[in-house]
């Protein structure tokens, strides 16, 4: 499922072969992989033409190249990890007092 929100921050470019079919911008030019440094998507790969975001309508080919529903996982899967980190320093603080 391809979501339409575009909340990108800086990008920086991917080189990979194996990402399934290559994309085209609207304007022509191949559409790149790049990778969202933005608050609300950090690391959330995307495909978007190597003008975007430029307020030009030819260069407003966007998609996302992995699922929302893989990234949320992801995210939940290090915060427990993180969770259960903590809680380990914390009992060994405890111990210590």
């Amino acid at each position: 499922m391809v979501s339409s929100s575009r909340s990108v921050g800086s990008t920086s470019g991917v080189n990979k072969s194996n990402n399934g079919p290559s994309r085209t911008c609207y304007c022509g030019l191949a559409a790149l992989m790049k990778i969202s440094t933005s608050e609300k998507n950090p690391g959330r790969r995307y495909f978007g033409c190597m003008y975007w975001p430029d307020e030009v309508e030819d260069f407003s080919y966007f998609e996302w190249y992995d699922g929302e529903v893989w990234y949320k996982e992801l995210l939940l899967e290090v915060v427990v990890k993180k969770k259960k980190a903590l809680d380990r320093e914390k009992g060994t603080l405890i111990m210590v007092k």
